[in-house]
């Protein structure tokens, strides 16, 4: 059979006949499809993002703590509504590295929190995941480093299933105009394509934008580059982005990527460059940014050897919804 459906009503009739009553492991395979709990390549991924405090584990000393969330373990449910406390043994010679993981088990049928305590001392290599379809199935939530006096180092290893629509939203922040640096001139949006950084030159182009209503965290601002028709090489430049809450001065806050030559492929698709990533904390809502992209074309680094557009600046940040 190479076609399968459900759920339906009865038994006698359909897929239903072939199928029902269903049961666990027909459910899991729905969660499985949908989700790629389990699957090839997607082994480790099972907690659900933004979904409580999303099984976070912390702590510096036995016992570590494991916060709440939900997750699904080889297609099979859990949720925890209450931090669960998880024991650690100490080590007696050497420091040692263990895990802490949700771990479903098909002949207890249940899934818990577990650690996963390293058999060996002093490798510092974790211990095997055991993934045994139908019995045995156990994703990571956290690698632990105990040295032989308690002390606890933890690693976060969750790999999430993120469930509903993408909350990633994308804008293109168009470059408003510039400054010839070099020659002390005000510049304009002179073509289809944008503000233009001429060879041989120090060049700014500006852009301006303020957050939206429903950002939540991982703002990213990336400046937007394009050069002509079969011209590549290493655009040498800064992006330096300014901030600050209505009433404030312009540069309250100020991020730079510093100096950096980055390479320039053919077209514009591909040239987002210049990274600046504001944390959350620094933010308020309906910040004001000013963005400048710098050209230096005058330093050797830069080797496009003509003029390149900034088109403007392509922001991403993660939504409320």
């Amino acid at each position: 059979m190479t076609e399968k459906s459900g759920l339906w009503d009865g038994v006698v009739t359909g897929d239903a006949l072939a199928i029902a009553p269903y049961d666990g492991d027909e459910f899991a395979l729905i969660w499985e499809t949908f989700f790629g709990s389990g699957q090839t390549g997607a082994e480790n991924r099972g907690v659900i993002d933004g979904y409580l405090n999303e099984l976070a584990v912390t702590g510096t000393e036995t016992p570590v703590a494991v916060n709440t969330g939900a997750a699904l373990v080889k297609g099979r449910w859990y949720r925890n509504n209450a931090s669960v406390n998880v024991t650690i043994s100490t080590p007696s010679a050497e420091t040692r590295t263990d895990r802490v993981v949700l771990r479903s088990s098909w002949a207890a049928k249940t899934t818990r929190i577990a650690a996963l305590e390293n058999v060996s001392e002093g490798t510092g290599t974790p211990p095997t995941l055991t993934q045994t379809d139908k019995t045995t199935w156990e994703i990571p939530l956290a690698t632990l480093t105990v040295t032989t006096g308690g002390a606890i180092t933890v690693s976060d290893t969750r790999e999430f299933i993120h469930i509903g629509a993408s909350r990633t939203r994308y804008i293109l922040v168009s470059s408003n105009g510039g400054l010839n640096v070099t020659g002390g001139t005000g510049l304009v949006h002179a073509s289809d394509i944008g503000v233009l950084l001429q060879d041989l030159k120090v060049i700014e182009a500006y852009g301006h934008f303020t957050i939206p209503s429903d950002f939540v965290d991982d703002l990213s601002i990336r400046a937007l580059v394009a050069t002509g028709v079969g011209h590549t090489g290493d655009f040498y430049g800064t992006l330096t982005v300014d901030w600050a809450s209505v009433g404030e001065a312009p540069n309250t806050n100020s991020l730079s990527t510093g100096p950096s030559a980055v390479e320039i492929a053919l077209g514009y698709r591909n040239n987002a460059i210049l990274e600046v990533t504001p944390a959350t904390a620094d933010l308020d809502p309906y910040d004001i940014f000013t963005l400048t992209l710098q050209r230096d074309s005058v330093d050797a680094l830069d080797t496009i050897d003509q003029g390149a557009y900034c088109i403007g600046f392509l922001i991403s940040y993660t939504a409320d919804q």
